[in-house]
């Protein structure tokens, strides 16, 4: 899920913007996990702001005070029991991948209407059972929060997009290898489609469908216009979005976002003109 976090190409743009009034108090809590606390870090899901790094009981929440209504990544970590042996071959040990599991999961934060964030497993399991097992889905209740449910849903088809491009990446990468050893006369055409496909980070066609669906679907969610505004920094082509873009009302003109939405896309029209 860290592979989502691209704030640092447009950290310059967001800082620049306004900044939201009301701060509101939110509870964090994780269960179903048999330890008696793990580690907890919040994280600013734009400009990667780390908002704070604390021990948690399992089971318990815990308060967070003055939070804007906005995306944010929440990181669940424990020291290791079980390290594999990429792990154990490195010199360096970080935060992403060492001597701490992580789980993390970026979440909206809209404080009226959801006070209690529950994250956890259905089920007790045990840290040595989700190492194992590289586990890394975990579940947020988001009952009585349109905003929060359909940020899960936004999510969810970013991240079918990447197992999409996962999948293309692992055949084309084998098709390569397998080239090799079979001294194929188009070894260099294999490399060139297997590298193309890593380099093709920010979207595909049945993405750009769905996403474009899914905000005008709901065009008058706060989140709907941090998606859209979220996509463009990453791939900044905006006819394509036009249509999603002036499909937006009601709430989701009150986005700490959209200013810079229409800014950007002022911009381009009359850069047309």
């Amino acid at each position: 899920m860290l592979r989502l976090l691209f704030f640092i190409a447009i950290l310059p743009f967001f800082l620049a913007c306004n900044q939201p009034a009301g701060h509101k108090n939110i509870q964090v809590q994780f269960d179903n996990i048999a330890a008696d606390s793990i580690g907890f870090r919040l994280i600013h899901y734009m400009d990667g702001a780390e908002l704070l790094d604390t021990l948690m009981p399992v089971g318990k929440p815990i308060e967070i005070k003055d939070l804007n209504e906005d995306m944010y990544l929440a990181v669940f970590y424990w020291p290791r029991t079980y390290i594999p042996h990429s792990v154990m071959r490195s010199k360096f040990f970080n935060r992403e991948e060492g001597d701490n599991y992580q789980l993390t999961k970026p979440f909206y934060v809209d404080a009226e209407n959801l006070r209690d964030y529950q994250f956890g497993f259905i089920e007790k399991l045990n840290p040595e059972d989700i190492e194992l097992n590289q586990i890394r889905d975990f579940n947020l209740k988001t009952d009585n929060c349109e905003e929060c449910a359909l940020s899960e849903v936004y999510w969810q088809n970013y991240n079918a997009f990447f197992q999409r491009k996962d999948s293309l990446s692992k055949k084309f990468n084998t098709d390569y290898y397998n080239a090799i050893q079979q001294n194929d006369k188009n070894l260099r055409q294999k490399f060139l489609k297997a590298d193309s496909i890593k380099q093709k980070v920010w979207i595909d066609q049945v993405y750009l469908k769905d996403l474009n669906q899914l905000i005008k679907d709901n065009a008058d969610k706060k989140v709907s216009t941090f998606f859209l505004f979220y996509q463009l920094y990453l791939f900044r082509d905006f006819p394509k979005f036009r249509s999603s873009y002036e499909s937006l009302k009601g709430d989701a003109l009150k986005s700490r976002y959209y200013p810079m939405l229409k800014k950007q896309f002022d911009r381009a029209e009359n850069t047309k003109t």
